[in-house]
């Protein structure tokens, strides 16, 4: 092999060349790079030769071109823009570090221009009108629709679907798959010191069982929603009743009892077979070998003992506000309708938006109209009312003292901008469970810090219709 350039015909002399054209023109010189240890890698410098003759390759990949063994390096791609990026069509290799201009990503998409790059961006590929992470090359991310998809190359599967029964996916983003839903739709069902929770059989085998007329039982974990770190469970029989539709699934019913009168609770339900249930009871609470899917969690508030005529009315406030709240989830009410009819929530009150148009739609069914405008007012209206009644306070509450459907005046004080109805003190978050008209423009359930809240409205009989 020729040991050094100069062994190599030199192309610079056309009476020395024997392959150059008529006109006396050298051919193109390649680049090339000793490969001594014969293992078709090169490395060291670069040679501009007729040729790569034996003993030379086009490649600089080698980390060790005294052994045949030591091959390849890493690839390093070229950053020409600077943007951390490289381009995948021009890299080297590197025995260490990349070289300066070089890096060992291979992702860019535009490698003359740092702003565009790829970024992981809220997409709505299926045009469902909701969002799931994914990877694409832009400069800047386009504006985020509604988050949470959960199958952006699937249309019908979004957080708004209804759940469709037995059909073994999660149609509607929670997590789970065929679960059981509630009916939020009759007060009648809480009592005094009970709860009468109303379901649909969506799992295979709930289904087919309620059909066949088999027993099917319930391990109910609830907690009071003022101390949601105390979970309490309670088995229950499940009444079941045939599908109110066709195409609907059947339902399910069952009583807990023995709960605390006018107290907000969570509760979700796990079904079980009369075998299931008999081995859940030997083996303890943590025997999980259910029949069918953990259903949505439930809110709901038992009635109270009280003959005082607030008292009474709070539990009708809770069961509309969580109606508005389920509406909500499922894309029935959007945008605030039917919170502020005839007009933009968003845009009449000076973004004011609609958490306040949702707090006198959820109360006016038991107080009186405190509207001042002819339709659905806005946050300093509320706060008008309260005064009025001679219940504003401003300043952070002592949140143990407010009850269901007392008014939180979110923002500091004299800067409240946001309207909010309180639901429970929670003693193991130490913050207030709130019910809220717009929260990314839909009806959500939060959790403020007494730090954000700069006044509380307190209901009390003078506002009763």
């Amino acid at each position: 092999m020729p040991n050094d350039p100069s062994d190599v015909a030199s192309v610079d002399d056309p009476l020395l060349c024997k392959t150059c054209g008529g006109d006396g023109d050298p051919p193109p010189l390649v680049t090339c790079y000793r490969d001594n240890d014969r293992d078709g890698l090169g490395a060291g410098s670069a040679y501009k030769l007729a040729s790569c003759t034996a003993g030379y390759v086009t490649n600089h990949a080698d980390c060790n071109d005294s052994n045949a063994a030591v091959t390849l390096g890493s690839r390093c791609y070229r950053d020409a823009d600077g943007d951390g990026f490289g381009n995948a069509s021009s890299y080297v290799y590197a025995c260490a570090a990349c070289p300066s201009g070089y890096v060992a990503d291979a992702s860019d998409c535009n490698d003359g221009s740092a702003a565009t790059h790829p970024q992981t961006c809220e997409l709505d590929l299926d045009g469902d009108g909701y969002t799931k992470p994914a990877t694409t090359c832009v400069s800047s991310c386009p504006a985020a629709a509604r988050q949470g998809d959960c199958d952006d190359g699937n249309a019908s599967i979004h957080p708004e679907k209804y759940e469709i029964i037995e059909n073994g996916i999660d149609d509607n983003c929670n997590r789970l798959v065929d679960e059981s839903e509630f009916n939020y739709s009759d007060a009648t069902f809480a009592g005094t010191t009970s709860l009468t929770l109303d379901f649909a059989l969506e799992s295979v085998t709930a289904a087919n069982r309620a059909r066949s007329g088999q027993p099917l039982w319930a391990l109910v974990t609830y907690a009071a929603m003022s101390n949601t770190g105390t979970n309490m469970q309670w088995f229950g029989a499940v009444a079941t009743s045939p599908p109110p539709m066709p195409n609907a699934s059947p339902r399910g019913r069952v009583v807990v009892p023995a709960l605390q009168p006018e107290t907000p609770y969570m509760l979700e339900v796990l079904l079980y077979t009369d075998a299931q249930r008999t081995n859940a009871l030997s083996a303890g609470p943590g025997y999980l070998s259910a029949d069918g899917a953990t259903s949505v969690v439930y809110l709901a508030m038992t009635k109270s003992v009280s003959s005082d005529p607030v008292a009474q009315a709070r539990p009708a406030l809770f069961l509309r506000s969580f109606i508005e709240l389920e509406s909500s989830r499922t894309g029935v009410v959007k945008g605030g309708n039917p919170y502020c009819p005839g007009y933009n929530c968003d845009v009449d009150h000076g973004g004011d938006e609609w958490c306040s148009e949702f707090y006198n739609y959820s109360i006016d069914i038991a107080y009186r109209d405190i509207q001042t405008y002819g339709h659905a007012m806005y946050t300093p209206d509320i706060i008008n009312a309260f005064s009025n009644a001679g219940n504003w306070n401003e300043g952070s509450p002592a949140l143990f003292s407010l009850h269901m459907g007392d008014f939180l005046g979110i923002g500091p004080v004299g800067g409240i901008h946001h309207a909010a109805m309180f639901v429970a003190y929670d003693q193991a978050q130490g913050k207030a469970w709130a019910i809220n008209g717009n929260v990314g423009n839909r009806v959500a359930l939060s959790t403020y810090d007494n730090s954000l809240i700069g006044g509380f409205g307190v209901l009390n009989a003078s506002m009763l219709k």
